[in-house]
Order: C-alpha cells, then sequence, then structure tokens
C-alpha cells in the first residue's frame, strides 16, 4: 500500500503550512530534547503562537513525584509541564489529557496487559487521547478555514531506542479525512543516545528527574540520572519496557 502524502512532503516540514503544531510530551528525556529542537525551528519560521504541547497522562498508573535522600524529585506529569514552560510556552498552551476510565480497569475488563512487543497503552492511552482532545479545536477552525485542519504531531521518537523505531519513518501522514489532515514528525529521530544525555549534562534548560528505573524510591543504590530515563508510567504497567 503506498503511503499517503503528507502536507509537505519533506523529512523537514514546512511548519508555516499547519494550522496546529502538536508536540507530545512524556516528561522523558527524548521528549524535552525534541521540544527544545522543535522550538528554534518553529520560532525561526514564526509560528510559536501555533503550537500546543499535550500530555497524556496514565494518572495513577503514571510516575508520581518521590523523595530520594531528601531531594523531592517531579513527578512526569510536572516534568512535561515544566519542559513546555522552560521552552517559553505559554502555561494555557500546554493540555494534560486522560483516558476517562483507568487503565488497569480497563486491563481487568479485556485481559490485556501491557508487555514487551505488545506496549498498545502507547496508542490507546496516549496518541489516542491525545488526538481526541484536538476535536473542539479541530471543529472551531474547520468552520473557519474552510478546509480540514492541518496538523503537525510531533513526537520525541529515536532510532536508537529500538529496531522498530530505527525503521520508522521520520515524516508521515497517519491521518486524512473531511475535516483533518495529520502528520506525523520525529525532528530527533537521528539524534544517538550519547548526543541526547550530552544535550542534557550541558545545555538542556529543562528541568530533569532523578534517580532512573526501575525503581526511583528511596534506599535505591542507583544513583541520580544526567537525565530523565523513568518510565513514563509506574509499574506494574511499566513492565512493557
Amino acid at each position: 500500500m503506498l503511503a499517503r502524502p503528507t502536507v509537505c512532503p519533506s523529512d523537514a516540514p514546512d511548519l508555516a503550512a499547519y494550522d496546529l503544531l502538536a508536540p507530545q510530551l512524556s516528561g522523558g528525556k527524548d521528549s524535552s530534547v525534541m521540544l527544545w529542537s522543535f522550538m528554534r525551528d518553529a520560532a525561526a519560521a514564526g509560528v510559536t503562537d501555533r503550537m500546543i504541547t499535550y500530555h497524556a497522562t496514565l494518572g495513577p498508573l503514571e510516575w508520581p513525584a518521590v523523595h530520594v535522600d531528601g531531594t523531592r524529585y517531579a513527578s512526569m506529569s510536572e516534568l512535561a509541564a515544566a519542559q513546555s514552560a522552560a521552552c517559553g510556552i505559554p502555561p494555557d498552551r500546554h493540555v494534560e489529557v486522560a483516558r476517562p476510565a483507568f487503565l488497569l480497569t480497563e486491563i481487568a475488563a479485556y485481559g490485556r496487559f501491557p508487555r514487551m512487543g505488545s506496549p498498545y497503552c502507547r496508542k490507546y492511552a496516549k496518541e489516542s487521547v491525545i488526538s481526541t482532545a484536538w476535536t473542539p479545536l479541530v471543529r472551531r477552525l474547520r468552520r473557519e478555514l474552510g478546509r480540514p485542519v492541518r496538523i503537525l504531531k510531533v513526537m520525541g521518537l529515536r532510532a536508537d531506542e529500538s529496531r522498530d523505531r530505527a525503521h520508522h519513518p521520520a515524516s508521515r501522514n497517519v491521518l486524512t479525512n473531511s475535516a483533518r489532515i495529520v502528520d506525523e514528525w520525529l525532528p530527533v529521530k537521528d539524534w544517538p543516545t550519547a548526543a541526547v544525555l550530552e544535550w542534557h549534562q550541558d545545555a538542556s534548560p529543562c528541568p530533569t528527574t532523578g534517580p532512573t528505573t526501575p525503581s526511583p524510591v528511596p534506599g535505591t543504590s542507583r544513583a541520580p540520572a544526567a537525565a530523565p530515563v523513568r518510565c513514563a508510567c509506574s509499574p506494574p504497567s511499566a513492565i512493557c519496557c
């Protein structure tokens, strides 16, 4: 099957061609470097006013704030909001969304548990929830523009993370209908992990979190990380990581 054409047929899309620029933040190390990189491009194109950042929280399953050796480390939701603010995005243009049903309740109801090779919660509880959150804005802009709303969904996926992500296109169309055209862009896909960690150590304006996975609890033998490397979700759902 041929790939659907994007609004801008390029691995580096023309940001001015989109009506909504929608970076998706997990609160982790990759989403913060993605947002910093993307914000520079948006500023150069003069379209930062079209940007709204989104964070899909898993509620009780998301890493909470923790205290280790007298230091408080922010929750993933707090980190996502702080990363957005650190890049100059007004608080009213950062949106946190969640599914109406608790993920563990749905797991119990349908017998499906996220696991290695089948982390369906990424699409189901994160990307799909954010897509739904666009609907009121899409309805308004659709009436004003008289055409489908052009949305650029921006994510911090990198090739170094997995074989699957290495083969993931840097730019592609993920939805086209009469109401919206959604393209997806991975601006830091080719950043190696070492470069991401070096950026966090030397140049990051974004706050970072503390002890690494699997368990940021007092008494851990793990040293504080140089960048936020916890999973976005906490055990038991983090088992897929």
